[in-house]
């Protein structure tokens, strides 16, 4: 019936508008596809319905388990199965390194997909997916701990590709996500990110105020979550723990609901050491390493050393010492066996931070120096700026 097929085609494009504007309604609409499918037949369609269910488990039930299976049957039925399916998997990449293999496989592995998968879904006419494989991999990238400067150049390109294509509709979240980048490097007045706009959006403050008054949902959690990263960074700890309320009022669990939990954990557990409502921040601390219990058993490459230096803060903040110290180093060397430059470099901070405060100077004056050195391999000028003014105090 070509008006069934249609139907599952229509339902397809209203996948992508809704991930922008109603994210919440994502997962009625899959597991419409899915029964539709059931019903009447598979067609190219019902694949992406099944990827969005595998991704709704993820999301919805937080079964990560059963939400990459499904999705890995989706990408399997594309390649081998249907007939012109191939066509289609640039966008299915998308999606998977997008929201799911995050879970499961070691994050560069999956970043570096979506940069590949830009110029096949450019061979294929897909340029919507062309450019959101680029601006994942240019978000991936960054909490990976690539290289500032060269990240700085990746998300130039990226605005530059936006316009020249007429695909805009990512210029919002971008735009906050490149400020990141400028900002670690110490160019935070910068307008780079803001020109694509034409002077109608100068600022990440005009920009929050016209994602609100728009009701692009995504575009602010995405900016509250970019606030929380630069105000954990720059050691602006009751800004970042309001940041971290304030994306908390998000409906599905995403990749970056880790990030938020390893920085919202962390800024607790600092916020515990010099608030006199210790309970409270200790209870949220406590809630991110419960969060990374069930996280690393999927993932040991992804999640280990942020889990164990959770665990190392609050052994901080509980006086125990020896156990702090054993999972700071321990975090230190999975960050570092894992390529996580960046977090191996916060991990010798506060190691150095905890070592100062019990007074071995000395040993805290190797960690601090190893801090720098990892943050100037990153390319974060004014953290290494910052680790300084640690060190003094």
């Amino acid at each position: 019936d070509p008006r069934k097929k249609w139907l599952m085609k229509f339902m397809n494009i209203m996948l992508s508008i809704l991930f922008s504007t109603k994210p919440e309604y994502i997962p009625l609409v899959g597991c419409r596809m899915v029964r539709q499918s059931c019903e009447i037949g598979w067609c190219i369609d019902s694949v992406f319905g099944l990827g969005v269910y595998g991704h709704s488990s993820i999301s919805i039930l937080h079964d990560v388990d059963e939400g990459y299976k499904w999705v890995k049957f989706a990408t399997s039925l594309l390649d081998r199965k249907l007939n012109g399916g191939k066509k289609f998997l640039p966008k299915m990449r998308t999606l998977y390194h997008t929201f799911i293999s995050f879970w499961k496989e070691p994050f560069q592995a999956t970043s570096a997909v979506l940069s590949d998968n830009h110029e096949e879904a450019l061979l294929v006419g897909d340029v919507e997916m062309a450019i959101s494989s680029t601006f994942n991999y240019c978000r991936q990238s960054l909490l990976c701990g690539q290289n500032l400067k060269i990240a700085d150049e990746d998300c130039s390109e990226l605005t530059s590709k936006m316009s020249q294509l007429k695909q805009i509709q990512f210029s919002l979240s971008h735009a906050s996500h490149h400020l990141i980048v400028l900002t670690l490097m110490g160019q935070k007045r910068s307008s780079r990110p803001f020109d694509i706009f034409n002077g109608d959006i100068q600022n990440e403050d005009e920009l929050l105020q016209y994602a609100l008054s728009t009701g692009k949902t995504g575009v602010v959690q995405a900016i509250h979550i970019n606030r929380l990263f630069l105000a954990f960074w720059f050691k602006r700890y009751n800004e970042a723990a309001e940041m971290a309320e304030n994306y908390r009022s998000r409906q599905m669990m995403r990749f970056i609901d880790v990030y938020h939990a390893f920085y919202e954990g962390l800024t607790s557990f600092a916020l515990s050491r010099r608030s006199l409502d210790k309970p409270k921040w200790m209870a949220l601390g406590n809630e991110a390493i419960n969060s990374f219990e069930k996280w690393v058993e999927h993932s040991t490459w992804n999640f280990e050393n942020k889990h164990l230096l959770l665990l190392a803060e609050r052994h901080h903040v509980s006086g125990e010492v020896e156990s702090a110290k054993e999972k700071y180093e321990a975090s230190i060397a999975s960050a570092r066996k894992h390529h996580f430059l960046h977090e191996e470099g916060l991990a010798m901070e506060l190691y150095g931070s905890f070592l100062k405060s019990n007074g071995d100077v000395a040993e805290a004056t190797v960690q601090f120096a190893n801090a720098r050195e990892r943050y100037e391999q990153w390319g974060a000028s004014e953290i290494v700026a910052l680790v300084d003014s640690v060190e003094e105090t």
